[in-house]
């Protein structure tokens, strides 16, 4: 899918939409995910790997590598994120290595 993606609309976002801003000061990758427009079963379970890579030069926070969890974090629970609670919207998220 090419860069710059995402519509306007958030009714027209579909699973894959991104956008990549290289030009900043502080790099930055907007991605769609949700369940439009996938195929097979739609109740049925799927795992998204993000691989995150390092930037060059001192832009960035160090990456602390941890094993690869064996439970699922859900969105919505709140037990699940280290604050206690669900992030709300616009809040910015921290998704921690190994979730």
């Amino acid at each position: 899918m090419e860069n710059d993606t995402i519509d306007a609309d958030p009714n027209n976002w579909v699973f894959g939409q991104h956008v990549i801003y290289n030009e900043t000061a502080v790099r930055e990758t907007h991605i769609i995910i949700n369940g439009k427009n996938q195929s097979g079963n739609p109740y049925e379970e799927q795992t998204i790997y993000q691989v995150g890579h390092r930037c060059v030069g001192n832009c960035n926070e160090d990456i602390v590598e941890n094993p690869l969890e064996d439970r699922i974090r859900y969105w919505n629970v709140s037990t699940d994120w280290p604050s206690g609670k669900v992030p709300e919207e616009g809040e910015n998220v921290h998704i921690e290595s190994g979730w």
